[in-house]
């Protein structure tokens, strides 16, 4: 049987407002098993606001709680759905009581997943999020996936209630499973406006019933003058030194309208205290406000209190609500210690506005510290040899030090991960310089990593030749903008622009170019034993830069990469830097006149022409296209002009770089073998 209370309006003296109790109660057991919820019941909707169509949920008689029936959500992909149905509850709540509470069935082996909206049109704003995995574990997140404080567990493949009791006005939520809480918090989105039940596992596939479903909204009884804290706004973390600003919300959960406050914020040292008089602020509206002292964060954790006081000239009727607390953690960046996030992006990408953003966010707040490239697919920009290694599927996502892939809502997101892992101490510090003969574009770098540490195992060093600044006019540089007209949020200006903003407005930067040494690193580049206090350098093959990117705009990225193919450290030159940065005399060491293959293409042998002024050491080496080395000789001491044979018979098809060593200078030859 299905019972519904009714809907009571309730006049609350003094308040000035009529506010109304809602109390909701399904069973399902009115209706028939495969009845379409949205299409049999007024009370409930989908979430294109189709009732009967695709997106409506079925009534079964599969599993019940109560009586015969249920309601059953199951998803045919991991894309979820096509099942989408929402429960209104009767308008947005911000302030009062709210108790929601349903019976749950996970089906073994797979998830589920359901949200709250925070506004009453559906899409805009998500203020619970709960998605219950496979293994038994819930995952607790806010708007744009924000992780909230709590997480928990819940019984598979039996029946057990869900209850989340929310004191709106106290900005308080807590989750109960069976009974037992799994935690409380404050939510930054403190409103509820629906239920979203949508079968999602992204992982795999999801089936789950609900039953019993359950609500129950009470308005707030408020005194005469009461300024709660509503939100604080503080960054949870910095870098040692920065400033950082002190954001809040006040609200008026009392009914006489607030003509005055000073807002405070002590670091258990010191106190601030801005007086902010002439205010207007009537029942239940709120107030931004921005604390005219910033803290300086110091090194660790650093716990910030702020708090309301002399509201309207005197203390308010409720201090338990006037004060909120923070923790600041300040990091130290470890002495040379760069972090390399590489994003994975296309111009065919609606949401890649963001991560463009967000890079240029993080980029300019922690400059050198930060080292962004952008790894393009499925557009002109694209490097395959890049964009099939880094491995990235979903766009746009990022890989923070190649050993962890990542999506991101909010900038934190990227934060967050860089914070963790600047504070690491490197092994090694990195330094690049280069050779760049323009008429032909090529380009010869030589890499030294000074060892800080002790090091073994197949390490590489590698080089990123980024570009900043790329246009195009092709339809390949368009830029597809998810962000237009601004239904998504604000995105950076983003919102401003057409849903497809066009080549002629598009500039890209931090873009991945040339991979010196391949995506996995030179092998042989860095010995197998290194001690610290060791230099270790290695010259690459020669790279030809093509017409189209313009060296002005390069940065050199130089990277160590530990065995697992992991970033260790980094560093990021201009390439005006590369060409003045001298390594081991490398602008003395390229003497390519002294020596000639010939001829060049060559099938399985050529001939080897040195002519040398005075005796030297002479010894050749021979990369393939990724760098690694497939051929050595030592000829020992040499004088005059000789002639040599290259041997490449059981050398494949393919482009190779000669190096031939002769005392303190170095020749390199671009050879082709072609049969």
């Amino acid at each position: 049987m299905k019972k519904i209370l009714p809907i009571l309006g309730l006049c609350l003296m003094g308040a000035g407002l009529l506010q109304a109790q809602v109390t909701f109660f399904e069973n399902f057991d009115s209706y028939s098993p495969g009845d379409f919820i949205a299409a049999s019941s007024p009370l409930w909707t989908t979430w294109t606001n189709s009732p009967g169509g695709a997106d409506d949920a079925p009534v079964s008689d599969e599993q019940a709680f109560s009586g015969a029936n249920s309601l059953k959500l199951a998803s045919t992909s991991t894309g979820g759905g096509p099942a989408d149905a929402v429960l209104p509850f009767g308008g947005k709540h911000d302030v009062g009581t709210f108790d929601f509470q349903l019976q749950m069935f996970v089906v073994t082996g797979t998830g589920a997943y359901f949200n709250f909206q925070a506004e009453e049109a559906i899409g805009t704003t998500w203020s619970f999020q709960l998605t219950f995995t496979p293994d038994g574990l819930i995952d607790v997140t806010g708007d744009n996936g924000a992780q909230l404080p709590i997480n928990g567990t819940f019984p598979l493949g039996e029946w057990f209630k869900l209850q989340v009791y929310i004191d709106l006005t106290a900005n308080n939520w807590e989750l109960f499973i069976n009974d037992v809480s799994q935690g409380s918090f404050s939510n930054p989105t403190n409103a509820v406006a629906s239920l979203d039940l949508f079968p999602i596992y992204a992982a795999g596939t999801s089936t789950f019933y609900v039953d019993d479903v359950y609500f129950e909204y009470l308005p707030p009884i408020l005194p005469d003058l009461d300024a709660k804290m509503n939100t604080l706004s503080v960054k949870p973390g910095a870098l040692t030194g920065h400033e950082v600003i002190i954001n809040g919300q006040m609200r008026n959960v009392g009914n006489n309208p607030i003509t005055s406050f000073d807002i405070s914020w002590s670091d258990g040292v010191n106190t601030y205290t801005d007086n902010l008089p002439g205010l207007n602020i009537p029942s239940l509206a709120v107030y931004d406000f921005t604390h005219s002292t910033t803290l300086t964060v110091p090194d660790g954790a650093n716990a910030i209190d702020v708090w309301i006081s002399n509201v309207n000239g005197g203390p308010d009727q409720n201090p338990d609500n006037d004060a909120l607390d923070a923790t600041v953690t300040g990091y130290t960046p470890a002495q040379h210690k760069r972090v390399v996030v590489e994003e994975g992006t296309g111009t065919w990408c609606g949401w890649c506005p963001r991560g463009t953003i967000f890079m240029d966010l993080m980029a300019a707040t922690y400059e050198d510290l930060f080292i962004p490239i952008a790894v393009h697919n499925g557009d002109p920009m694209t490097v395959v040899e890049y964009d099939d290694n880094l491995g990235i599927s979903a766009f746009p996502n990022m890989v923070i030090m190649r050993n962890e892939t990542f999506g991101f809502g909010v900038v934190e997101d990227i934060e967050t991960r860089f914070f963790q892992r600047i504070v690491q101490s490197p092994p090694a510090t990195l330094i690049s310089g280069g050779v760049f003969n323009e008429t032909t574009r090529d380009l010869d770098v030589t890499s030294q990593a000074d060892f800080l540490a002790n090091a073994s195992g197949n390490h590489k060093l590698a080089v990123i030749l980024v570009e900043d600044g790329v246009t195009g006019t092709g339809a390949g540089y368009n830029q597809v903008n998810y962000y237009a007209g601004g239904g998504n949020g604000p995105m950076g200006g983003y919102e401003s622009l057409p849903a497809t903003v066009p080549a002629a407005q598009m500039v890209y930067d931090h873009v991945g170019r040339i991979l010196i040494g391949g995506f996995f690193g030179a092998t042989g580049s860095v010995p197998a034993t290194v001690t610290a206090g060791e230099k270790v350098t290695h010259i690459f093959g020669t790279v030809n830069i093509p017409a189209n990117i313009n060296t002005a705009n390069l940065h050199a990225v130089t990277v160590l990469l530990a065995p697992n193919g992991s970033i260790l450290n980094a560093n990021s030159q201009s390439f005006q830097n590369l060409l003045d940065t001298e390594i081991t005399g490398v602008k003395e060491v390229y003497r390519n006149e002294y020596a000639e293959v010939y001829p060049n293409p060559f099938g399985n042998s050529a001939s080897l022409r040195l002519k040398l002024e005075n005796p030297s050491q002479v010894s050749l080496r021979i990369f393939n296209a990724m760098g690694a080395e497939v051929a050595f000789r030592d000829y020992g001491l040499l004088d005059g002009d000789l002639v040599f044979p290259l041997d490449a018979s059981n050398l494949p098809n393919g482009v190779y770089q000669i190096h031939l060593s002769m005392d303190d200078h170095l020749i390199t030859k671009k050879v082709v073998i072609q049969r």
